[in-house]
C-alpha cells in the first residue's frame, strides 16, 4: 500500500510539472454537441431477484462545454461539464463534472482525449427489462454517477473539430432508488466541437502541421 502512495504521488509531481502554466500559453474554451447512444443494463436485487441483466439501447443527445488551462505541453488539462439524455422506453438523463486530459500532437491533427468524473443519473425501462415481476410499470434508478470517457477529435479547420468518436461508461456510485436498483450505460457519441476564439493561438497551433 506504501509503495502505491510514493508511486501515485510521483506520477503526479509528473504530471504537474509537465502541465505547469507558462507566461506564453493560453487558455481554451469550447463547447460541443453529439448524438450519442447509450446500451443499459439494468441489475436489480431484493425481492425481485432472480433478476436478468437485460441490455437495452436509446438514442439521444449529449453537449456540454470544456475549459482548457493555460500549458506548454502538447498534454493538456481541462475541466469538462456535459448533460446527456436519452429519451424512450429505456432511457436515462445525467449530469457530469470531469476532468479532461488531451494530446495535442504537433504534426498529426487527431486529437485523442480522456476524461473521468463524477455526476447524477436518472434512468428508466419497462419492469419486466430489470426483474422478473413488480408492481410498478416502470423500473426507475437515481443515484450518484462515476464516468470515464476515451475519444479522438479531428480537426476539420482552425477552430471547429469532428468529435469522430467518444466512448464512455458509467456506473452507480451507491445503490440507487426505485425499482431498478442499479444502472450501467455504455455510451457512443459523434458531433461537432466548436473552440471560442481568442485573441492569440495556443503554441500549438502556431507550428505548421503535416498535413
Amino acid at each position: 500500500m506504501k509503495l502505491h502512495r510514493t508511486l501515485a504521488c510521483r506520477l503526479l509531481c509528473l504530471a504537474l510539472l509537465g502541465f505547469a502554466a507558462h507566461p506564453a500559453a493560453h487558455a481554451q474554451a469550447s463547447v460541443y454537441g453529439t448524438f450519442s447512444y447509450a446500451e443499459f443494463t439494468f441489475n436489480s436485487s431484493g425481492p425481485f431477484a432472480p433478476i436478468v441483466n437485460n441490455g437495452f439501447g436509446a438514442g439521444g443527445f449529449l453537449g456540454g462545454a470544456t475549459y482548457e488551462f493555460p500549458v506548454v505541453s502538447q498534454f493538456t488539462i481541462g475541466i469538462d461539464l456535459r448533460g446527456s439524455v436519452n429519451p424512450g422506453t429505456t432511457g436515462s438523463s445525467a449530469g457530469t463534472a470531469s476532468v479532461k486530459f488531451t494530446y495535442k500532437p504537433t504534426d498529426a491533427i487527431p486529437r485523442p482525449y480522456a476524461q473521468v468524473g463524477l455526476g447524477d443519473m436518472h434512468a428508466h425501462t419497462p419492469a419486466q427489462y430489470a426483474h422478473g415481476s413488480g408492481q410498478n410499470p416502470i423500473a426507475t434508478a437515481d443515484s450518484g454517477l462515476f464516468q470515464y470517457a476515451f475519444g479522438i477529435d479531428l480537426e476539420l479547420q482552425h477552430g471547429i473539430d469532428l468529435r469522430l468518436i467518444e466512448i464512455g461508461f458509467s456506473t452507480g456510485l451507491s445503490q440507487a432508488t426505485g425499482t431498478a436498483l442499479g444502472v450501467s450505460p455504455l455510451t457512443y457519441s459523434i458531433g461537432v466541437v466548436v473552440h471560442i476564439p481568442h485573441t492569440s493561438k495556443l503554441p500549438w497551433y502556431d507550428k505548421p502541421r503535416n498535413r
